[in-house]
């Protein structure tokens, strides 16, 4: 079988269905990611990455970098974490798990805070989850 015909079978593949998070496993996916976040290589590449964001000094160069440098670096980060529930760790399949997540800060704090401070990370803003207790994503009163 030549490599053009594997190729081909595989694209007529119908697409991997896209798992369904519960409101549990949406809580725990942002632990999970969080508790990566603050693991000491991650957050060492992160604050690199965010301090030479920092020396450049025209703003639609520094967006452009964020998006090319950092926003793959923490969505690696966040592929680490939900393949454990299922997901692939292609940036849509990313994408997908974390707007499943958001859908539940609607309704849920613990869900809306933990979201607010992924969000956050995603922007370079790592500093409501570093600062954070050890303790797992709270509802903040």
């Amino acid at each position: 079988m030549s490599s053009s015909t594997t190729s081909t079978s595989a694209q007529n593949q119908p697409p991997k269905p896209m798992p369904k998070l519960t409101l549990e496993q949406a809580r725990e996916a942002i632990d999970l990611c969080i508790s990566k976040v603050k693991e000491p290589e991650n957050r060492q590449r992160f604050e690199d990455i965010v301090t030479e964001l920092e020396k450049e000094q025209d703003p639609m160069i520094k967006m452009q970098k964020r998006m090319t440098t950092l926003l793959p670096a923490v969505q690696e980060v966040l592929g680490d974490s939900i393949k454990h529930f299922g997901f692939d760790t292609d940036s849509q399949s990313i994408m997908n798990g974390i707007m499943q997540i958001q859908s539940y800060s609607l309704t849920d704090p613990i869900v809306a805070n933990g979201m607010t401070k992924i969000m956050r990370a995603m922007g370079g803003d790592f500093s409501a989850i570093l600062e954070e207790d050890d303790d797992e994503c709270e509802e903040v009163e």
